[in-house]
């Protein structure tokens, strides 16, 4: 009996050593990352979260599909397809319409975060999903539109879904369904940058 918890013991501290190693190296694989490298959007979410991206199915693309037609809809009949800032003026800088569309999400399934800020924009039981809003002439854009900095907000392994919202200096169209993709193929690419601001510059030079 005695000989059974020394081996016990020992199989412990061995698989303690080995986690440890594993940890270690991942440690070193993140800080050996550099600028231009290039790495599925899953693997990123692993190797910072531990959660597994789950590839979608036909169901969590025809569920997110719905959810996006729906927010579609409400911002054309419902706030009569333009977006305000908070004094009540028409917003005309379009890129910050993405975080208005968030709110055209009505269907009690969506939540948020407590968090508004980061990566993804809002979840459901069985998918997370991202909110863009691009005008049409720049669907072939190669300039950054995907950010991600934290990964925080992710606790499950599930879909990533992306819903972009297609508009024509700020409006909407029916004509122009929003496209709702997979994420689990995407590849991003990391761009490292040094930063400094106006009172470096300015004040304290």
């Amino acid at each position: 009996m005695l000989d059974q918890i020394v081996d016990y013991k020992k199989l412990y501290e061995e698989k303690c050593i080995e986690c440890e190693e594993l940890n270690n190296s991942l440690k070193i694989e993140r800080r050996t990352h550099k600028h231009g490298d290039k790495i599925l959007l899953r693997d990123l979410l692993f190797n910072e979260t531990g959660h597994n991206m789950v590839k979608a199915t036909d169901e969590n693309m025809s569920c997110a599909t719905k959810y996006a037609n729906e927010a579609q809809k409400y911002q054309i009949e419902v706030n009569g397809n333009l977006f305000h800032n908070l004094d009540g003026s028409i917003r005309k800088r379009y890129n910050e319409c993405g975080n208005d569309m968030e709110k055209r999400f009505k269907n009690p399934d969506i939540k948020g975060f407590s968090k508004s800020v980061g990566y993804p924009d809002l979840q459901t039981n069985d998918m997370y999903l991202e909110i863009k809003f691009a005008a049409q002439n720049n669907i072939y854009s190669t300039l950054r539109t995907f950010y991600i900095s934290t990964l925080d907000k992710v606790e499950k392994n599930l879909p990533h879904i992306l819903i972009g919202f297609i508009h024509i200096d700020g409006k909407l169209d029916n004509e122009r369904p929003p496209k709702v993709i997979d994420l689990y193929n995407l590849e991003v690419t990391l761009k490292c940058e040094w930063e400094s601001n106006n009172k470096e510059m300015y004040i304290n030079l």
